[in-house]
C-alpha cells in the first residue's frame, strides 16, 4: 500500500487532540433534569443552560497550538492542494473555538454571530417550498378525530397564517411513520449485525443507560456507535437509520482509510453538510418518513428565528415542538400530553444547543446541515451526475467545490 501523502500533517493535528463542538456543549444529566422538572411545573419561564465540559476546555492552549500547526504547514507543505486542505480545516477549527468561547462567556449576541456564520440559517425559500409538507401534515391532525392532535394543529395554523406556499414544493404530502417500535437492545443487535456483514471488526456498539444525548451518536474517534437507552424506532425506521449510521457515516470512514490522503477518513472541512445530506438522501430512499424530523427541525427553526414575524423563547420554542408532537403523531394509539412534554423539552433543548437559554431568536443551527445537505445533493446530482460514483470514498461534500477539485486530484480516474 502507497505511503500516504498527508501522513505527517495528520499525525499532528491528531496530536493536538481535535475536540467535537458538539461534545463539547453538552450538558450534565442531573442538572438538566432538575431544570426540566422546574421548567414542567411552570417553576421557570426559560431554563438557564450550563456547559460543564467548557470549564475544563483549555480553549486558548487549543487555539494556539491550531495556529502554529497552520503556520508550518502553510510554510512548509510543497503541495497546494494539501496545503489549502489542512489551513481550511484547520481554520474551521478554530471557528468552532470561537462559537465554543462565546458559549463559555455566555454571550448569546456572539454566539448567534458565529454560529450562523459558521453554519447558516434558515432561508425563506426553503421554508416556503416545505409548507406543503406542514400544512398537509396539519389537515389530517385537524380532521383526525384525536382531539389532542386537532387542537394542536390549530395552535400551529395560528402561527403560520402570514407564510406563503411555494409552488415548487420539496415535499408534497406527509408521510406517517410505523407506530410499531422496537427497543434500544435490539437496534443494538441489529446495528452490530450490519457492522459484521461489512467486516467492520473495529467498530463497537454501546447503549447510554444514561441517555445523554436523545439521537444516536456516531463517535469518529473511539469508533463507537452510542445509541440512547430509551430509544425506539419502527422496523422500517430502522433499516434507514443502519443505512444512515452505518451505511454513510461509518463506510465514508472505512473506505477512506484505505486512500493515500489519510483527512478524508476524518473529515475535510465543512464535509458534515455532505455527510449529513448524502445520508438523509439514502434514509430517505428506505423509508419516506425518516425526511420528517428533519423537515421538522428546520420548519421549528426558522420560525424561532424569525422567519413568521416573530423570535421565540425556549418556552414558546418548547410549546412549538409540543404541539408538532401531537399534531404530526395524530394516527398514533396512546398519544399522550407526557410523551410530548418530554419530546418538547428534548428538542428544544437540541435547538438552543451552546446558548444559555435566556434570549430569543439565538438557537444552534447545526442541525440545518441535514436539510440543506440534502437539497445540496439532489442539486449535485443534476448538475455532476458522476460525482455519485465516489460518494462513498471519504468524507467530503460533493457539493462543495473544492473538495471536488481535491478529489480529482486525488482520483483523477474516478471523475
Amino acid at each position: 500500500m502507497q505511503e500516504p501523502i498527508d501522513k505527517i500533517w495528520f499525525d499532528k493535528l491528531a496530536a493536538i487532540h481535535p475536540f467535537s463542538l458538539v461534545g463539547k456543549l453538552t450538558g450534565d444529566p442531573k442538572s438538566r433534569l432538575a431544570k426540566k422538572e422546574q421548567f414542567l411545573a411552570n417553576e421557570i419561564e426559560n431554563p438557564k443552560f450550563k456547559y460543564p465540559r467548557l470549564v475544563v476546555f483549555k480553549i486558548d492552549r487549543k487555539r494556539k497550538r491550531l495556529e502554529a500547526l497552520r503556520a508550518d504547514i502553510d510554510a512548509n507543505e510543497e503541495s497546494e492542494i494539501i496545503k489549502r486542505a489542512y489551513c481550511r480545516l484547520i481554520d474551521e477549527k478554530l471557528s468552532h473555538l470561537n462559537i465554543l468561547e462565546a458559549a463559555q462567556t455566555e454571550d448569546d449576541t456572539m454566539f448567534e454571530k458565529l454560529v450562523t456564520s459558521e453554519f447558516g440559517g434558515p432561508s425563506s425559500e426553503v421554508l416556503h417550498r416545505l409548507m406543503p409538507h406542514v400544512t398537509d401534515m396539519l389537515e389530517k391532525a385537524e380532521s383526525h378525530d384525536n382531539e389532542l392532535s386537532s387542537n394542536a394543529a390549530l395552535r400551529i395554523k395560528e402561527l403560520i397564517l402570514d407564510i406563503p406556499t411555494s409552488d415548487d414544493p420539496l415535499f408534497e404530502s406527509f408521510n406517517h411513520e410505523s407506530e410499531k417500535t422496537i427497543t434500544a437492545s435490539k437496534i443494538k443487535k441489529r446495528f452490530k449485525l450490519e457492522l459484521a456483514n461489512n467486516n467492520i471488526c473495529d467498530w463497537s456498539v454501546t447503549l447510554d443507560g444514561e441517555c445523554r444525548s436523545a439521537s444516536i451518536i456516531i463517535d469518529q474517534k473511539s469508533k463507537n456507535i452510542l445509541i440512547p437507552g430509551h430509544r425506539r424506532v419502527s422496523e422500517s425506521r430502522l433499516e434507514a437509520l443502519v443505512k444512515h449510521e452505518i451505511g454513510v457515516h461509518v463506510m465514508r470512514r472505512v473506505n477512506a482509510e484505505s486512500s493515500t490522503f489519510m483527512l478524508l477518513s476524518a473529515g475535510l472541512d465543512h464535509y458534515i453538510r455532505g455527510d449529513e445530506g448524502l445520508a438523509k438522501f439514502e434514509e430517505h430512499a428506505i423509508y419516506p418518513a425518516a425526511l420528517n424530523s428533519t423537515i421538522e427541525m428546520y420548519f421549528i427553526a426558522a420560525l424561532v428565528m424569525g422567519l413568521a414575524g416573530k423570535k421565540m423563547n425556549f418556552r414558546e420554542t418548547y410549546n412549538l415542538f409540543y404541539d408538532y408532537y401531537l399534531a404530526s403523531r395524530h394516527n398514533k394509539d396512546g398519544l399522550s400530553e407526557k410523551g410530548a412534554q418530554n419530546y418538547g423539552w428534548n428538542r428544544a433543548v437540541r435547538l438552543f444547543k451552546g446558548t444559555t437559554g435566556q434570549s430569543r431568536g439565538i438557537c444552534f443551527t447545526h442541525d440545518l446541515a441535514y436539510m440543506h445537505g440534502y437539497i445540496d445533493l439532489l442539486k449535485i446530482l443534476e448538475s455532476h451526475p458522476n460525482e455519485q460514483n465516489r460518494f462513498y470514498n471519504g468524507k467530503y461534500d460533493p457539493a462543495n467545490a473544492f473538495h471536488r477539485k481535491l478529489m480529482d486530484e486525488l482520483e483523477p480516474d474516478s471523475k
